[in-house]
């Protein structure tokens, strides 16, 4: 688009020449570099017009605001543009000067525009980054509660299954008044202590057990959410990443 403005801004250039013809040099002739400068400002003025301003406005003829910053107007133009286009030679070192300084300037645009996409682009890498480690410290924060209940509730269960024995055996413990014999209480309550701790020995090690293989299914599941969190939250930069780098070239 921008070679096919600057060609439109050579032809038009080309079809104010007339080689046959000597000009006479007008009065109000604008020296050729500052020539150069506005054709170079106008090539940029008609680029412009594509380009959405401020207010979000298209086709905007920026041309009369050459003129205006260069103190011309567009008759002392028109007349300088025909004087040095009537000379093929002067016509040629100016439209290479112009050619030059476009070129120098969608350089010099081009790595503004990238640098300043790439900032943009680094901050919200960075902003996404801060929103994905906080989501994630809630969502591991969520998950180890849920395993706490879970756990707390395998020792309820178990408490409740072993209570019935458990208590049966502390019931035993109270009624060794009865025993008269101090040798056979002393051996019964040997016994029955042996019996509770063989028994709360079985309960931990069952909850052990169960809370185990709970928190081994709960870390890959864990895993496994942490996996596709990030995974979801790459995508999101992703696509906020390329519309960025799509608004370079809007």
């Amino acid at each position: 688009m921008m070679k096919f403005i600057f060609y439109t801004l050579c032809i038009s250039i080309l079809m104010a020449c007339n080689s046959n013809t000597i000009l006479k040099k007008p009065d109000n002739l604008i020296s050729k570099d500052k020539m150069v400068k506005i054709l170079t400002e106008s090539y940029i003025a008609r680029s412009a017009r594509s380009v959405k301003n401020i207010n979000n406005d298209r086709n905007i003829n920026y041309l009369s605001l050459v003129y205006k910053n260069n103190g011309v107007d567009s008759i002392a133009f028109n007349e300088s543009l025909r004087y040095y286009t009537a000379d093929i030679s002067q016509n040629e070192e100016i439209l290479k000067l112009v050619q030059k300084n476009i070129d120098e300037e969608v350089e010099t645009l081009k790595s503004e525009n990238d640098a300043f996409y790439d900032k943009k682009i680094d901050s919200l890498e960075k902003a996404q980054e801060k929103i994905s480690e906080k989501k994630l410290a809630i969502l591991k924060n969520s998950e180890a509660k849920k395993l706490e209940e879970q756990v707390d509730s395998i020792k309820k269960n178990k408490d409740n299954l072993f209570s019935v024995e458990i208590s049966k055996l502390k019931k035993d413990l109270k009624d060794t008044v009865s025993i008269a014999s101090a040798e056979k209480k002393r051996k019964y309550i040997v016994r029955i202590n042996q019996k509770l701790e063989e028994l709360n020995l079985t309960k931990n090690d069952s909850i052990n057990k169960q809370i185990d293989t709970l928190k081994s299914r709960h870390q890959k599941e864990l895993e496994k959410k942490i996996e596709e969190f990030k995974k979801k939250q790459e995508n999101i930069t992703l696509d906020k990443r390329k519309k960025f780098e799509q608004q370079k070239f809007q």
